[in-house]
């Protein structure tokens, strides 16, 4: 065999043998769409396009699994999977979080648009029974109001699956609750996304918190992880690409034009 030969073989080897030792990490979450999107959706969802592009410059591999939020939160915590997507620091405080958010949610309420109750405060709750997706924090409406107590008389009915949002909008629709909490990017982006007619109104402003992708506190490498993707998305901020991805969902930088409530 030549030397050319020889180098040649060499590199080939030396190619293969660096994809094959690229790091995959694995997120997950229920779909979420436009931060991240169901499989079989035309949309990625802007959270995962940021991961995979921040991510890939470090030649580390992606992959999304889509599972119940309450599951996926409790396989990140125990370290089955790497990340969650657009968890807050209020929902899983033991996540590693990288030090800049990933956007702002805007959680909201919902009623059928001739309905006339206002969400003005936890006593107006009183009035009505509501759909929340089991997990969900809420801001803190969790801890004050998602109670077990609460749950048992049906003023909160929470749903489990992965199509949470389209179980509380039927039920809505079906007169089993008069209102359900939801972030209002998503609500609006489900409603255009399926073609549903929006027979809805928003009845006030719960809270705004703002999400990340967080990672596993029992991985080695989650500091790691959450140190690139705070330094890729500065990286990117400053060179448009971020902008770029956002107006694929008709979004603006969080940064400038949106911020959480206290």
């Amino acid at each position: 065999m030549s030397k050319l030969a020889i180098a040649c073989l060499f590199c080939v080897v030396y190619v293969f043998s660096k994809v094959s030792m690229a790091e995959t990490i694995t997120l997950v979450a229920d779909p979420w769409c436009p931060y991240n999107c169901a499989k079989q959706s035309q949309y990625q969802g802007y959270l995962l396009e940021i991961a995979e592009q921040a991510f890939a410059k470090h030649n580390i591999k992606l992959d999304y699994v889509v599972l119940p939020w309450s599951r996926a939160i409790n396989d990140v915590l125990l370290g089955k999977k790497t990340g969650l997507l657009g968890v807050t620091k209020n929902e899983v405080p033991e996540l590693i979080f990288p030090n800049q958010a990933l956007g702002v949610a805007t959680h909201v309420f919902i009623t059928l648009k001739e309905a006339t109750w206002q969400y003005t405060g936890l006593k107006s709750l009183a009035e009505i029974s509501f759909g929340v997706i089991k997990g969900y924090s809420y801001g803190d409406l969790a801890q004050r109001y998602i109670t077990k107590a609460n749950i048992a008389n049906g003023k909160v009915q929470p749903v489990s699956s992965i199509n949470g949002l389209k179980q509380n909008i039927e039920k809505l629709s079906r007169g089993r609750i008069q209102a359900l909490i939801a972030d209002r990017n998503v609500f609006d982006f489900f409603l255009l996304e399926n073609n549903i007619a929006n027979n809805f109104r928003i009845a006030g402003i719960l809270t705004k918190e703002e999400i990340y992708i967080a990672f596993s506190p029992q991985l080695a490498n989650a500091k790691r992880y959450a140190k690139l993707l705070s330094q890729e998305l500065d990286n990117m901020r400053a060179n448009g690409q971020l902008q770029r991805i956002l107006q694929k969902y008709n979004l603006q930088d969080w940064h400038k034009f949106d911020a959480p409530t206290p």
